[in-house]
């Protein structure tokens, strides 16, 4: 693994409001000038920007699986469901532009399913555990 990542994606996640994937080269060049830093540092710890947009996402699936864990310590399966649902929301509401890169603009689309179904995997647990018979039925199947 690379020894940056963490740092790189930290860095990216503090200042995802301020760009989106589709404008990230001018992006980092402004926030990286801001800073004293090259515009292209963060590419030199990555592949490529897919590579880096991937990471970044998979920052926001870890990010996401702890709002939905902390959501999860409810005793009651109904609350802990309502609880996670309302912590998903909360999450894309706080961070819109890394929840479109997560789920819509294909850089979160190509991570691995193990990598980032956390969050989901707690929420059909909950959904088992409130309807154990049908929990196929209600486990939102995406």
């Amino acid at each position: 693994m690379n020894p940056y990542l963490p740092f790189v994606t930290d860095w990216l996640i503090a200042r995802w409001p301020y760009w989106n994937s589709a404008k990230a080269t001018s992006a980092f060049a402004q926030l990286l000038g801001q800073e004293g830093g090259a515009a292209m540092a963060p590419y030199r710890h990555f592949e490529d920007k897919a590579a880096l947009m991937g990471a970044v996402a998979l920052k926001g699936f870890a990010m996401l699986e702890a709002e939905a864990a902390r959501a999860n310590e409810a005793t009651d399966s109904g609350e802990a469901l309502t609880a996670q649902g309302l912590a998903d929301v909360g999450f894309a509401r706080a961070h819109p532009a890394l929840f479109r890169l997560m789920f819509a603009d294909g850089a979160g689309l190509g991570l691995p399913h193990e990598d980032c179904h956390g969050a989901y995997a707690l929420m059909t647990r909950q959904v088992a555990e409130l309807a154990p018979n049908c929990a196929h039925a209600g486990a939102l199947a995406c």
